[in-house]
């Protein structure tokens, strides 16, 4: 079975009647953005459904998220080195610091950051800023490697301006590291394709739950050589998944009552199709728990 890592083209924006900080704006709409219309081109252009590097998709089979309901996604709008442009999805766990997939941030120039994001088109408008890699602000982990150790990190020299509909997400506790997570229901939520078939991204944020999965169960598909105890699987069944573009993503679970947590970021999942029912790949966020502390000073609870 091969890996297909999750992409998306797209771009968008929100309105946060607050101060504005150093180095963010409010963008009021999409098409303030002097990128929108050269992302729109590439989106509804005829863009061959099998070329490698087509990077395109959203949550299949999910439901339409309500304003302020995931405060802690970010859209990431990428630039890579070749000129291509995509987008993927990161969480904020401080106000200085996103986490997202190390795959997300490969051989890129410069993203553009959007707090606050619910639909792409309409908005309303978000908080934006351009982060370049230039300035050191992307950092992988030291043992990434295409989809292992798929974990990266975005500093924001000035910290995401307060509003209602932007926070954080907690991260795990150390103790939670030893819970196990089989079978408890986690919600993942993005941009993107409606199924396998259409290629234009979904104008609004989406989100699905389902249930985690064994490891075991990802193994069968993918081998263990790509799964591995630093992953997180999670059912793909009855058409409800990740897809193409949704890397980056948060998944989040109850771990305790009253107690969300940032469990997985959305990694990779099957080549063949979104919503055929196969299992979903993600970076569990437990396993680099030190390393998030040691870069960011986060202090994580025993």
């Amino acid at each position: 079975m091969k890996l297909f890592i999750f992409l998306i083209f797209s771009i968008s924006s929100a309105l946060c009647l607050v101060p504005v900080k150093e180095g963010w704006k409010l963008v009021k709409s999409p098409l303030d953005s002097p990128h929108f219309h050269d992302v729109m081109e590439k989106i509804y252009s005829n863009i061959p459904a099998a070329k490698p590097n087509v990077r395109s998709g959203r949550i299949a089979g999910g439901e339409l998220a309500s304003l302020g309901q995931f405060p802690h996604l970010v859209l990431l709008y990428n630039v890579d080195k070749f000129g291509d442009t995509y987008i993927c999805g990161s969480s904020i766990i401080s106000h200085n610091w996103l986490l997202t997939a190390g795959h997300c941030l490969h051989e890129i120039s410069y993203t553009t950051v959007y707090a606050g994001i619910i639909n792409r088109i309409l908005g309303p408008a978000v908080w934006s800023r351009e982060v370049t890699a230039a300035s050191g602000n992307f950092i992988f982990h030291e043992e990434y490697k295409g989809v292992q150790n798929d974990i990266a990190l975005i500093r924001l020299v000035t910290s995401i301006p307060s509003h209602p509909h932007v926070g954080n997400i907690a991260l795990p506790r150390r103790s939670d590291a030893s819970v196990v997570l089989d079978g408890k229901m986690a919600t993942v939520a993005g941009f993107g394709r409606i199924n396998d078939v259409q290629m234009q991204p979904s104008e609004h944020l989406r989100f699905m739950s389902q249930p985690i999965y064994p490891n075991s169960k990802c193994e069968t598909v993918f081998g263990k050589v790509n799964v591995r105890d630093t992953n997180l699987c999670l059912s793909g069944a009855n058409g409800k998944s990740t897809c193409q573009g949704d890397s980056g993503g948060p998944l989040v679970t109850e771990i305790a009552p009253g107690r969300n947590v940032l469990v997985g970021i959305v990694s990779f999942g099957a080549e063949s199709g979104c919503t055929l029912g196969h299992p979903l790949v993600f970076t569990r966020v437990a396993s680099y728990l030190d390393w998030i502390e040691k870069i960011t000073g986060i202090y994580i609870y025993d």
